[in-house]
């Protein structure tokens, strides 16, 4: 059963919380489910930029529903250059990694679309 644990009006399943840090829902349900926050992401080694960790799950806050990260999903921050003066790793091994990330969500949105008609998808 949903709960309302921190943010006005934000629906969470039971064992989960708002980050106090980066305000996304973590956390472990009686189930098992982890949802991991920003906090347990990856940072960009270029611009500093935390997102999900490859091969997790998250409780999305807008819309109420599991999400699952795929591994090839992975397309790094997206970010196109260092800030200037940067002097550590080289991300050239991600060349695409922006058409990577926008390919990713183009295709979570139909997925979750597609799921939706099919009935798989609780509006509560």
């Amino acid at each position: 059963m949903p709960t309302t644990n921190g943010r006005e009006g934000t629906r969470l399943p039971w064992g989960l919380h708002i980050c106090e840090t980066c305000g996304e829902a973590r956390g472990r349900t009686p189930d098992g489910r982890v949802s991991a926050c920003y906090c347990s992401g990856i940072v960009c080694n270029w611009c500093g930029r935390r997102f999900q960790r490859p091969v997790s799950d998250y409780w999305s806050l807008p819309d109420g529903v599991w999400v699952h990260v795929p591994y090839f999903g992975f397309g790094g921050c997206g970010c196109s250059a260092p800030p200037p003066g940067y002097d550590g790793p080289k991300l050239t091994h991600l060349p695409r990694a922006v058409e990577v990330a926008e390919a990713s969500e183009a295709l979570t949105r139909q997925t979750m679309e597609w799921a939706a008609t099919q009935g798989e998808l609780d509006d509560e």
